[in-house]
Formats: C-alpha cells, sequence, structure tokens
C-alpha cells in the first residue's frame, strides 16, 4: 500500500479509534473493574515529549566532571582496552546500522524482485489468494536468505563504524566514550519522563457496564483521568504499569505494522469522543 493512502488510513482510523478497554477483573455476579486507556491527542504526545526532553536536560545537566557518576565512569575507563572503547563507541550507533542495513538490502537491485513477497505474500494469503505448499515454501525461503543478508549488512556497517575508530588516538577514544555514556544516560532519562507522562494522560477510570450481548457498554462513562496528578504513577503496581504500556503500544501501531494481525478491539458500543487540549492542560508541578 503507498505511504500517501497508509497515511491518510491511520488518519481516519485516529477519528473512531479514541481508546481502548483493559479488564482487570470480572467475578461472576459482580460489575467488572475496568480501565480505560486512552490514545493520547497531539497536544498530549507534545506535553511528552517536553517532559523528555526536561528530564533529559536536567539529566545532562547534572553530569559534570566531578560528580560521582563521572568519576565511576572515569575509574571504569582504565579498565577497558582500546578493542572494548571502540566497541561500546561503534554499539551506540546499532540502532541507527539496523536501519541502514535494512535499506541497504532493500536498495539491492538483486532483492527488486522478491520484496513483493515480503511485502505482500501474507496479505494475498489472508485476502483470498492462498499459497500452495510450493509457494509457501519458496515464501519461507525468501524470508530466511532476507534475515540474512541483513545481517550480513549489519555485520558490514558496525565493522566499518569500529574502523572509522580504528587509528583514533586513546585520549580522543576516552572522551567519546564518555560523551556516549552521557548520551545514553541523557536518553535513559527522556524516556523514563515521556512514559510517565504517557501513562498519566492515557490511564482513564471506566465504569461501563456489561450489555446483554456480553459486551461493555461505556454511555454512562465520562472516562476522567485516573490519577489526580503525575506522581500517582510511582503508586501502580508494575504489572498494572505494564499492562497499560502494552494496550498504549497496539493503539499507537500503525496499519502497515498492525498488517491482518487480530488486533485485541474494543467491545465498547458507543465510542468515547477524541481528547482535546482542554481536557489536556499544559505540564506542571502539580499535574505533570
Amino acid at each position: 500500500m503507498p505511504d500517501k493512502t497508509l497515511q491518510r488510513l491511520r488518519r481516519v482510523t485516529d477519528l473512531f479509534v479514541t481508546g481502548r478497554e483493559l479488564l482487570l477483573a470480572d467475578d461472576p455476579g459482580e460489575e467488572p473493574v475496568l480501565l480505560w486507556i486512552n490514545k493520547l491527542n497531539a497536544f498530549q504526545r507534545t506535553e511528552c515529549q517536553k517532559d523528555g526532553a526536561a528530564g533529559q536536560a536536567r539529566r545532562l545537566a547534572a553530569l559534570d566532571e566531578n560528580c560521582d557518576e563521572i568519576q565511576a565512569a572515569e575509574n571504569r575507563l582504565d579498565t577497558l582496552s582500546r578493542d572494548q572503547m571502540i566497541d561500546y563507541i561503534a554499539g551506540q550507533q546499532d540502532d541507527t546500522q539496523i536501519i541502514a542495513a535494512v535499506d541497504d538490502v532493500r536498495a539491492d537491485p538483486a532483492w527488486t524482485d522478491r520484496l513483493p513477497l515480503l511485502d505482500r505474500a501474507e496479505d494475498l494469503d489472508a485476502n483470498g489468494s492462498p499459497a500452495t505448499e510450493a509457494e509457501a515454501e519458496a515464501v519461507r525461503q525468501v524470508k530466511v536468505d532476507y534475515l540474512a543478508a541483513v545481517k550480513a549488512a549489519h555485520d558490514r556497517r558496525k565493522q566499518d563504524a569500529r574502523q572509522d575508530w580504528a587509528d583514533t588516538s586513546e585520549a580522543d577514544l576516552r572522551k567519546e566514550w564518555l560523551e556516549q555514556y552521557k548520551r545514553r544516560l541523557g536518553l535513559s532519562a527522556f524516556l523514563e519522563e515521556y512514559d510517565k507522562t504517557e501513562l498519566y494522560y492515557a490511564a482513564r477510570d471506566c465504569q461501563a457496564t456489561r450489555s446483554e450481548r456480553g459486551s461493555y457498554d461505556h454511555a454512562a462513562c465520562t472516562h476522567g483521568r485516573l490519577l489526580s496528578s503525575r506522581a500517582g504513577i510511582a503508586e501502580l503496581p508494575e504489572d498494572l504499569v505494564d499492562r497499560i504500556r502494552q494496550v498504549l503500544t497496539d493503539l499507537n501501531m500503525s496499519p502497515q505494522d498492525a498488517g491482518n494481525s487480530a488486533a485485541p478491539r474494543t467491545s465498547s458500543e458507543p465510542s468515547e469522543q477524541p481528547s482535546n487540549a482542554e481536557d489536556s492542560p499544559a505540564s506542571t508541578p502539580a499535574a505533570t
């Protein structure tokens, strides 16, 4: 499916998918225990980005050469060989190298005729044109070959990255190792704060009742925020936080990623209207 069509499909889908039920308990004879996981709007995602960036900046601001963490990192550097320093530096580029490796393979003329098998074979199977046994085996082999080609391209890029640092002085290697170490700490802080804000906006109270058809009726629900402040995330059980994250991952999955998977769907009959900026106050110490 062309990229523009996918983008339009995603925008249309976003108009209707505003959230999803999360069933926590369903005891016979009692009202179910439900949460509503709200899909974030653009304003709320921006707030997540802002809180993540603030957490990252705060973390990096504290990392001066005299702080205990950097002193400990310096001491660790003293125990590392030159090759170990290069391995760490090159390894920090691994995510971008994998993406580049996939691009390398897809741009290779040798793969031009086989890419449609990777991109659309499962769609054909699911939409009335099942493969023969021989065809299915051929598709499986193409997938195996593709993964091997991506791995080989990734290995080449990793080796090139290591080679780029081969002639660098030890002093410059130490400096770069520390910079990469700081960036990693900063990224970790960004993700932690982004995650907190996302969970705060997403977790909603739900008073749905079971309808005669077995689905949940949300007609009386306001789906107000579950937590009075962002700080409340720390009080939630870890298992519950993990389940909320999984629902958010499903909600944020693009049509292309979702493919024909049997993604769980909300069984609610009336759908909550998309949240708006008025329902999403800007980050403050109390609200974020």
